[in-house]
């Protein structure tokens, strides 16, 4: 079952500079609407007679985004809280003192460098640049209404590091740390089966595990009753390994 659209509800702050900047104004305005943004608009919203302050505080409380078009006069009015877009900065500044979040409030660079265009509260923003034209001027609007419908690219999943398994070495590594522990224990029966288990697994003789087993008869008293069991299990992996046919030779003779 579909899930009913909510257009979100977006003002724009802008000063009333010449008439083609208001133009250009009512013109990303009328585009915004058409791809589903409840955008308002003073030059829409507002008769002879109505009162400026209740609109515009409503309309950057309660709406989803607020837009500032950005330009160097809309900077000094701003900055010295001249007219509307003065009135609107107070309103602004005041809602991120109560805790809006930042990202509701989206700069948009119409004219000027940043630096020159920029309300001081703003500097330090990421702003959308609106200066170009043509392609480039339709990759900052596409950017916009993504940011505006929530629809922002995030990052993709995180995957596993692309290099070799390292099983193996973690096998030796953990051998030579239990070949430690047995010097300084000699009589822990619960190692054995962990150095032979290393060393045979996967039918596999690791000759630096085999080495690890090895050491081990060599420090091991051989009346404890696990040095058999070693040296059979070593011996199965190589039987002509004539070192511990000498051991076990040993091992007879002083029985």
């Amino acid at each position: 079952m579909s899930t009913a659209f909510s257009a979100p509800k977006v003002f724009v702050s802008y000063a009333w500079e010449d008439r083609g900047h208001k133009q250009w104004v009512k013109e990303i305005a009328v585009r915004l609407r058409v791809d589903g943004v409840a955008l308002l608009l003073d030059q829409w919203e507002l008769a002879p007679g109505d009162q400026l302050a209740p609109f515009m505080e409503s309309s950057v409380r309660e709406g989803d985004a607020v837009l500032i078009v950005c330009t160097p006069m809309y900077k000094v009015k701003s900055d010295n809280r001249a007219g509307g877009v003065g009135y609107e900065g107070s309103v602004i500044t005041a809602e991120l003192v109560a805790g809006a979040p930042r990202r509701k409030f989206i700069p948009l660079l119409r004219r000027g460098e940043w630096k020159d265009a920029a309300p001081s509260w703003l500097l330090g923003s990421v702003y959308l640049d609106f200066r170009g034209n043509g392609i480039e001027l339709e990759d900052v609007y596409a950017e916009l209404l993504e940011t505006l419908h929530g629809r922002r690219e995030g990052p993709p999943p995180v995957g596993s590091p692309p290099f070799p398994e390292r099983h193996r070495e973690e096998q030796i590594v953990s051998g030579e740390e239990e070949q430690r522990d047995l010097d300084g224990n000699g009589s822990s029966p619960a190692a054995y089966p962990f150095v032979l288990n290393r060393m045979l697994q996967d039918g596999r003789h690791d000759p630096e595990l085999f080495e690890i087993g090895r050491q081990w008869l060599s420090h091991t008293d051989p009346s404890n009753p696990s040095w058999t069991f070693v040296w059979n299990s070593l011996l199965d992996a190589r039987p002509d390994d004539l070192e511990l046919r000498e051991m076990g030779r040993e091992w007879l003779l002083k029985r």
